[in-house]
């Protein structure tokens, strides 16, 4: 399988998970953090928006990562924008880890996850400079 497809795959994954957790951030905030047992017993609509916004950021993500499928001259963009929002949520994740203490099994599976597409994505872009 040469490079190139290898690259659209991990970026189709990528995507596909940052629409995914964005969509359900976006639209079923309480659903979505109940399913790691995190329960606001009355939000109020401050509550809400902060816990839709990072979602909305994550769709915008995931379509610009899925740019990077279909037109070749997005790869990079798509590289990069896949590194950030997976390191960056990885990072946050270990700070909270570091100062919180230990969250559950379902957010250090997120974790991992996170860990391992943003480091995918970052070791893409540095060992293929010019991708466009």
């Amino acid at each position: 399988m040469k490079v190139i497809h290898l690259i659209k795959v991990l970026l189709a994954i990528a995507s596909l998970v940052a629409l995914w957790i964005g969509g359900a951030l976006t639209f079923t905030p309480l659903d979505f953090h109940a399913a790691s047992q995190i329960v606001f017993e009355s939000p109020s609509a401050s509550l809400l928006s902060e816990l839709r916004s990072p979602g909305g950021v994550l769709v915008i993500a995931g379509f610009l990562m899925f740019l990077g499928v279909f037109q070749k001259k997005m790869i990079r963009l798509s590289l990069t924008v896949s590194t950030m929002v997976y390191l960056g949520y990885a990072l946050g994740r270990l700070v909270s880890w570091a100062l919180d203490d230990k969250p559950n099994q379902s957010l250090l599976i997120a974790l991992a996850i996170e860990l391992l597409l943003g480091t995918l994505s970052a070791l893409v872009l540095l060992k293929n400079k010019p991708l466009t």
